[in-house]
Parts: structure tokens; C-alpha cells; sequence
């Protein structure tokens, strides 16, 4: 049986690589955010995966990002759509 936990190389896995990769296999391009302590290690997993995150510094913000983003790139992931 496989170790649980742990990536091809037999690298221990955290949460923040497993779900970037599990967005990078749904095909997630680009993740929109708040830059602060609570997500800098899934935003540094997520770059590590090719998914391309964009920090901003309130919620206003990022919500007026990504209706910019849904107007000429679809689908984007956002809660509340």
C-alpha cells in the first residue's frame, strides 16, 4: 500500500500542495485572493502548480477582478456565482 500522504518523489504532502494540485487538475488558471498570512502557503503552492494568483488588499477588490475576469475568461472560480 501506498504511504498516505506523501507525492511520487516520497515527499511528505501538505495541505496547501494538495489543493493546489487538486485545482490544477480541474483546470484552474488563475486564483484571485487576499494577500495576508492565512493563504501565502496556498498561493506559493498554487504558483508552484502554474496557477496564477492574484493578491489584492480587501474583498472589494478581488470581487471587481474577477467580474473583469468572467467578462472575457470563463469559467472562474468564485463562490456565490
Amino acid at each position: 500500500m501506498a504511504d498516505v500522504g506523501k507525492d511520487v518523489d516520497g515527499d511528505f504532502l501538505n495541505g496547501a500542495s494538495l489543493l493546489a494540485s487538486a485545482l490544477k487538475s480541474q483546470g484552474v488558471e488563475y486564483m484571485f485572493g487576499i494577500v495576508g498570512i492565512p493563504v501565502i502557503e496556498v498561493a506559493g503552492a498554487a504558483q508552484a502548480e502554474g496557477i496564477k494568483y492574484i493578491g489584492m488588499r480587501n474583498e472589494q477588490a478581488v470581487r471587481l477582478k474577477v467580474q473583469g475576469a468572467k467578462g472575457f475568461r470563463a469559467p472562474v472560480l468564485w463562490p456565490n456565482n
